[in-house]
């Protein structure tokens, strides 16, 4: 099925525009654009890929950001149960004069980059009276989220930078909206609503009565060794609320790393050929068939995966932090109290 990625940004310095909508860059095969990119996302079934990019200062170029922004808001309250008149969603005029409000009157950047999705079907269901459109709420994200990334804010910025150039004055840019949507059989879009929601919760338990005499220990060998005590404060880190689920996975996987490093005199397991740095110092701690070793293999390759734009979740850091507590336990000859 087609569809259209469109990404909308203000442009400052900009008063008028000799013609509006002004066509910047006409459908242009993104190939052209960027070789490489359009290669790597051949993977993906998304054909026929273009860009289209305008300016214009008509508000009603925001008409599908805007309706999807509507639908967002109707499935949001009717999710928390909002049925007060105070709660109604906001309609698509509200949307724009609280934008207006906020940014005032501009120049708006619109780039839209439109192609076949392979992987879709045509079944819609059927259209919303109200907005004029169709949707789906689904848990999996479509094919067309690998168009989100470095590569396309490049090309962006290309765009944007050829635009200061013809200006012949500075051109700030700030994004505003970014939707996607399906072009129907009919003509009409259809979008697809995917919701991501995290919830936190503490459950709260009795102290154990041992804990206040396994903190003696603890304490005492950080007193003692400045990288256990570095490791010992990443750990605590990752234990902080409302931590984002990177950082909280970063800083539990640095205290078991920074812990790996400070065991120097623990006895040493056979070592397999198969595994290097990190890993094979962790597995030299714990044995190569000790199933905390694939354990880690998991959680050290994510870490390294940051510099390629990894998603981290809450679970790899409990997964990092029970690493840490087995081998902090074994360190401190503390009994461990998780298990495997």
């Amino acid at each position: 099925m087609r569809f259209v990625v469109r990404t909308v940004m203000q442009l400052g310095g900009i008063s008028g525009l000799p013609s509006d909508p002004w066509r910047v860059v006409l459908d242009t095969p993104l190939e052209r654009l960027d070789a490489d990119w359009s290669k790597w996302l051949a993977g993906f079934q998304l054909d026929e890929l273009q860009l289209h990019a305008t300016v214009s200062m008509d508000q009603h170029q925001f008409a599908e950001v805007d309706t999807r922004t509507a639908l967002a808001n109707r499935l949001l309250d009717g999710t928390f149960g909002r049925e007060d008149d105070e709660f109604v969603s906001e309609s698509v005029a509200d949307i724009r004069r609280k934008r207006y409000e906020a940014i005032g009157p501009g120049a708006w950047l619109i780039i839209d980059i439109t192609g076949t999705d392979a992987t879709t079907r045509d079944d819609f269901p059927e259209v919303e009276p109200e907005f004029g459109v169709s949707y789906d709420v689904v848990d999996a994200a479509p094919s067309i989220s690998a168009l989100d990334g470095s590569a396309a804010h490049a090309i962006h910025n290309r765009v944007i930078g050829a635009i200061g150039v013809a200006a012949h004055r500075p051109v700030h840019t700030r994004p505003v909206g970014r939707c996607w949507w399906y072009v129907r059989p009919d003509g009409r879009p259809h979008h697809v609503m995917r919701f991501r929601v995290s919830a936190r919760a503490t459950a709260s338990a009795p102290l154990r009565p041992e804990a206040p005499d396994d903190i003696v220990p603890l304490l005492q060998t950080a007193e003692s060794d400045s990288r256990f005590a570095s490791a010992l404060g990443a750990f605590g880190q990752s234990l902080a609320w409302d931590l984002d689920p990177s950082l909280e996975f970063l800083s539990a996987f640095t205290g078991l790393e920074l812990l790996i490093k400070a065991r120097t005199n623990a006895p040493e397991h056979p070592q397999s050929p198969d595994r290097r740095g990190l890993a094979k110092r962790f597995e030299t701690l714990v044995g190569p068939v000790d199933p905390d070793c694939a354990t880690f293999d998991r959680l050290y390759a994510e870490r390294n995966g940051l510099a390629h734009e990894a998603q981290f979740t809450t679970r790899s850091a409990d997964s990092a932090r029970r690493l840490f507590d087995r081998q902090v336990r074994i360190a401190t000859q503390l009994p461990s109290i998780l298990p495997p």
